[in-house]
């Protein structure tokens, strides 16, 4: 891979599905599978067929798109396969992260959602102006039955 693409010196896996959606007793097994292979599986090939480069260099970086569910995943009922792909993308950036300190490879996950300002408390009843930055009504009432 790395005699087509030449130097790679950054990777993100931003790649993924978001389905199979439903009841876990109804989802097939191989959706799930077919699911964890796009979302974990597909990241670390990719990661896997460029490090070596990386560490020769002794410089990389790999950022993986991970998912607000990861950290709520009972915030998307019906998308068992999808926060378990997330969590598990999430404990691989991790492990790899702490395998590789000191080589001057570095390993992060983003997840889009989290980087959002949270909305303040009692919000859901302040008009739109007064939230903080990108807090809509749905937003809002859900940050409001979190606490």
């Amino acid at each position: 891979m790395q005699r087509e693409l030449g130097t790679v010196e950054v990777l993100v896996n931003n790649a993924a599905v978001v389905w199979p959606l439903g009841p876990t007793s109804l989802i097939d097994p191989a959706d799930w599978a077919a699911a964890m292979a796009i979302n974990v599986i597909g990241p670390v090939t990719l990661t896997r067929a460029l490090l070596p480069g990386m560490l020769e260099r002794g410089w990389g970086r790999i950022v993986n798109v991970s998912s607000g569910i990861a950290a709520y995943p009972a915030a998307m009922i019906g998308g068992n396969a999808y926060a378990a792909t997330k969590a598990a993308l999430e404990a691989h950036t991790l492990n790899l992260a702490a395998e590789l300190a000191g080589s001057g490879v570095t390993v992060n996950a983003s997840a889009p959602e989290r980087s959002t300002p949270p909305c303040r408390p009692g919000s859901a009843s302040q008009p739109p102006e007064k939230s903080a930055p990108r807090c809509t009504r749905a937003s809002r009432e859900r940050s409001n039955r979190a606490r």
